[in-house]
C-alpha cells in the first residue's frame, strides 16, 4: 500500500512538472510573439523621395517622362579654304539663354496650395488649380528693355478660358508692366498694367483682342516672339504676326512667364521650353507704327 502510495505521488510530481513545464513555453510563445508585433510598430519609416510626376496634381494632367540619355557622335571635321571675298556677320549674343532648362538655371520649383513648378525633361511646367495666377520669373537679375522675346509653350491642359503667357517690362511686384495672354480658345491680347492712385491694380486693353489663326490646340507646341523695341510691340505666334501696338509707360523691367486658371476650370498646365532674350536686329523694322 505504501509503495503504491509512493508511487502515485511520484506520478503527481511528474504531471506538475509537466503542467509546469507547458506553462513556460505558452508564456514564451506569448511574450515573443507579443514582442515581434510590437516590433511592426517601432520600425522606423523609410522616407522615399517624390518623384516629379507625383509632385503634380492630377488634375493638371501632366504625365512626365524620364530623360532619355542619347549618345552624340562627333561629326569628322572638313577644312576648306576661306573665301576670301566673302564674310560671316556674327550672330548677336543673347541677352538671356535658357535652351535647356534645369533645375540648376536657378528657375523656382515646388508645391503650394493649388501651385506647382516643375523642371522636368529640360521644359518649365506650371500647373494652376486654384483659379488664380502663377507666375514663374526669369531665374535672372536683369533689366530688359529693348529685345526679342522668345519661347516654345505648349498648353498641357487648358479651357477656352485658362490663359497661358508672360509679363514685360514689370516691376518687381509685377503691379506695373505689360502683360501678353494667350487664352485656350485661341484669343490673344496685350495689357498696360498699373495701380490707381487707392492702390486697385487696373489694366488697360492695348489694341483689340485677336483670334490668332496661327496658334496650335492644347497638346501642341507653339512659338511665341515679341519683339520689345521703344514704345513698339509686335507679337507673333509660330512666325505669324498677331498684333502691332505702341506705349511709352515703361521703359524696362523683369519677364515673366505665367499660367492662369479660370473660375470655370478645374484646372490649366503649359510646359516652356527654349527661353531666350536677344537684342534688337539692328536691321530689324516693325511693319506699322500705330498712333501712341
Amino acid at each position: 500500500m505504501e509503495s503504491e502510495s509512493r508511487q502515485l505521488r511520484k506520478h503527481k510530481n511528474l504531471a506538475l512538472w509537466i503542467a509546469l513545464c507547458a506553462v513556460l513555453l505558452v508564456s514564451s510563445s506569448v511574450l515573443f510573439a507579443a514582442r515581434m508585433e510590437d516590433g511592426k510598430h517601432v520600425q522606423p519609416l523609410v522616407q522615399r523621395s517624390v518623384t516629379p510626376q507625383e509632385a503634380i496634381p492630377s488634375a493638371c494632367g501632366i504625365h512626365l517622362v524620364e530623360a532619355t540619355p542619347t549618345a552624340t557622335v562627333s561629326p569628322t571635321p572638313t577644312l576648306t579654304p576661306p573665301d576670301v571675298n566673302s564674310f560671316v556677320t556674327p550672330t548677336p549674343t543673347p541677352i538671356y539663354d535658357d535652351t535647356t532648362i534645369t533645375n540648376r538655371n536657378g528657375w523656382a520649383t515646388g508645391n503650394a496650395d493649388g501651385y506647382t513648378r516643375i523642371v522636368n525633361d529640360d521644359q518649365l511646367y506650371l500647373c494652376d488649380t486654384n483659379h488664380h495666377i502663377l507666375t514663374e520669373s526669369l531665374p535672372t537679375s536683369a533689366q530688359f528693355s529693348n529685345f526679342v522675346f522668345s519661347t516654345t509653350f505648349t498648353f498641357v491642359k487648358a479651357d477656352a478660358d485658362d490663359a497661358v503667357g508672360v509679363y514685360l517690362r514689370g516691376d518687381n511686384t509685377l503691379d506695373h508692366d505689360y502683360r501678353v495672354t494667350i487664352l485656350g480658345n485661341g484669343q490673344v491680347s496685350i495689357h498696360k498694367e498699373y495701380l490707381s492712385d487707392d492702390m486697385v491694380q487696373q489694366a488697360i486693353l492695348l489694341g483689340q483682342v485677336t483670334k490668332a489663326a496661327s496658334l496650335a490646340p492644347p497638346g501642341h507646341a507653339n512659338t511665341l516672339t515679341v519683339i520689345m523695341n521703344g514704345p513698339l510691340f509686335t507679337v507673333k505666334i509660330n512666325g505669324a504676326t498677331t498684333f502691332i501696338v505702341a506705349d511709352n509707360a515703361y521703359q524696362q523691367g523683369q519677364i515673366v512667364l505665367y499660367v492662369r486658371n479660370a473660375t470655370n476650370s478645374n484646372g490649366v498646365a503649359a510646359s516652356f521650353r527654349n527661353v531666350q532674350v536677344d537684342p534688337i536686329p539692328s536691321t530689324s523694322k516693325n511693319d506699322a507704327v500705330p498712333p501712341l
